[in-house]
């Protein structure tokens, strides 16, 4: 979900080679860097125009994977200026308080998931405890953990449907 550039979708295609793998982004401009970035890495990855899982209607899926918008709005204006000044604001605003497409991520995730799937969400610093609760307070999800970079500091957060 937010596929942007492909970065996250051409790593996943390059490690799991037998995988289908489909990525999402409401940005044409976004999909048409992910569609030369996937020609230059060699990898085939589905692509599609629209709004989170829009779509995939009635597709299911074993893995989802999303590294949303998750800067909160009013943080917007104090990022360095080699962020705020190139990266599009739609990649970057994740609503008052940087969570909104972490819930609905969550909450819409279970219709697309295989039972066992996994949904894995990339998360800004000191958020990973306020999205792992969103996946507990679902009850739909085992297994929900958070996990850290080589820094230190918790950027993954996952669970898997029950």
């Amino acid at each position: 979900m937010g596929t942007g550039s492909g970065c996250i979708s051409i790593s996943l295609a390059k490690a799991l080679p037998g995988a289908a793998i489909t990525g999402v982004d409401t940005s044409v401009d976004a999909l048409a860097v992910a569609e030369k970035n996937c020609n230059t890495h060699g990898v085939a990855v589905k692509l599609l125009h629209g709004s989170l899982f829009e779509p995939v209607q009635g597709q299911q899926f074993h893995m989802v994977v999303s590294n949303p918008p998750y800067i909160p709005s009013d943080d917007l204006k104090t990022l360095q200026p080699e962020v705020r000044d190139y990266e599009p604001a739609g990649a970057l605003d994740g609503g008052k308080d940087g969570l909104d497409f972490y819930r609905q991520i969550v909450a819409a995730a279970t219709d697309y998931l295989v039972c066992g799937g996994w949904l894995l969400l990339e998360v800004g610093i000191d958020q990973a405890e306020q999205v792992r609760k969103l996946f507990l307070d679902n009850g739909k999800f085992a297994e929900v953990f958070a996990a850290k970079d080589t820094a230190d500091i918790e950027r993954v957060v996952g669970g898997q449907l029950k």
